[in-house]
């Protein structure tokens, strides 16, 4: 409880500088109850969601299936980076973004590849959590699979999203 009420003390204080960027960085899986909960607590002027940066679903499909063999289980690890599936045009856009005034607040998967902000909080979760998450379908990150087979989801976020 100590260091909740102290997390909570540091946003507060960070929710009162006059320009300030809080950068809020999240393995995949980690859901918005984080994000609703700093928001509520920092107060932020302007909101850059890191989602927006990388390539719609299709597109992450395309790239993403060499690695993901028919096999319900078994894959092939990705050994590229995260930025492999970010939209460079769109992150130059967000990048200018970020450099707005006021307070800003940058989160989600590979917000830091926006901005490091004036703070960088990395916000971690267990594999078990997110299998545990994906069988109560969750879908995996920029997906609508909500459905799929859980191994499926499983496999995907194995080999290749949490890397």
């Amino acid at each position: 409880m100590y260091r909740q009420n102290r997390n909570k003390k540091y946003l507060e204080n960070l929710g009162q500088e006059e320009n300030y960027c809080l950068t809020v960085d999240c393995y995949p899986g980690v859901d918005d109850e984080i994000f609703d909960l700093i928001k509520e607590i920092y107060k932020p002027d302007f909101v850059i969601k890191s989602e927006d940066v990388f390539y719609e679903k299709d597109e992450l499909n395309k790239m993403m299936k060499p690695f993901l063999t028919e096999n319900r289980v078994r894959g092939v690890i990705y050994y590229g980076k995260m930025d492999d599936f970010i939209d460079d045009i769109k992150l130059a856009q967000y990048q200018s973004l970020a450099s707005h005034k006021g307070r800003v607040l940058i989160y989600g998967v590979g917000s830091s590849y926006i901005h490091k902000g004036d703070t960088l909080i990395y916000c971690d979760l267990a594999r078990w959590k997110i299998q545990l998450r994906y069988r109560k379908c969750m879908p995996n990150f920029k997906q609508d699979n909500d459905d799929e087979d859980v191994l499926k989801k499983i496999k995907r976020g194995f080999f290749i999203e949490q890397k």
